[in-house]
């Protein structure tokens, strides 16, 4: 035993060293204490040191490998996006833009999927001739009122901006920040009705301080116009919803888009390819 355990000062213990990566360290950098992080790491120190794996470690060191594999394609499903990729995602935009009259809304948080979507649609609106520009684009954001004050401000200035953008490039974008009724805020809700505090399962806060704002909007704004027809737009990664929840359905409301059996009256389109989806709803 002595003439292995000598051995163990030839070991690079590094974090550097690419025998601990995805056994030890993480690919960012931080360390693994995970059971599995502990078996794997005990057979990469006895394979340097030349001791021989038991079956029962082998086993287990292969059954966590095969697992982590399977688990990081699953991560990695979407490929990069090449710049014709994207040169066919804004010209499917424009189709469905110029294929119809009806006024499109966008839902924007300020993070990554939703300012993906709303600079996707901006690049391929901006491509069309000013007098083919013809409606609307409503670009909303919904302010619970309880979040981080760095985090509301920045969204309220890029709403600025976009507002600003849009008049000097005669673009059809309109931004609108929505916030909850007084009688729906966390607070109130909280303290005054005495609400649990949101959990899991009961997640009572996304229903009155998102989905209702939107709802109202929608009502208010939209549908008390000449028209009762609009387009929903959403930013969602395909990874995000599991692949039971899609869509099966061949039928074909309007070219590239099918209607969601989940939600009535909305139609989905997606881009496999990408891995980034939109959701155009009627409303």
């Amino acid at each position: 035993m002595e003439s292995y355990l000598c051995k163990l000062k030839n070991i690079d213990w590094m974090r550097s060293n690419p025998i601990w990566m995805g056994r030890t360290i993480r690919e960012n950098g931080k360390v693994q204490t995970s059971d599995e992080a502990i078996i794997l790491t005990c057979s990469a120190i006895k394979k340097s040191i030349g001791l021989p794996l038991s079956r029962d470690e082998e086993n287990k060191e292969n059954h966590i490998i095969k697992r982590l594999v399977k688990k990081m394609k699953a991560e990695n499903v979407h490929k990069p996006l090449t710049k014709e990729a994207l040169e066919g995602l804004k010209e499917t935009v424009r189709n469905l833009y110029l294929s119809d009259e009806i006024p499109w809304v966008i839902g924007y948080s300020g993070g990554k999927d939703s300012t993906a979507t709303v600079q996707l649609i901006w690049l391929a609106i901006k491509e069309l001739p000013e007098e083919k520009r013809h409606k609307t684009i409503h670009v909303i954001n919904t302010d619970t009122l309880v979040e981080s004050p760095v985090v509301a401000k920045w969204a309220q200035n890029s709403l600025k901006m976009m507002d600003a953008s849009a008049k000097e490039q005669h673009l059809p974008f309109v931004t609108h920040r929505l916030t909850p009724d007084a009688d729906n805020t966390f607070w109130v809700n909280l303290l005054g009705r005495g609400y649990p505090f949101p959990r899991k399962k009961f997640r009572w806060c996304t229903d009155r301080m998102k989905i209702q704002p939107v709802n109202k909007f929608i009502k208010e704004k939209l549908l008390n116009t000449a028209r009762s027809l609009w387009f929903w737009v959403l930013g969602k990664q395909k990874a995000q919803t599991e692949p039971e929840q899609w869509p099966t359905t061949k039928k074909r409301v309007r070219e590239l888009l099918s209607p969601n059996p989940t939600l009535v009256n909305e139609l989905v389109f997606r881009h496999f390819r990408s891995g980034q989806m939109m959701m155009f709803g009627f409303f």
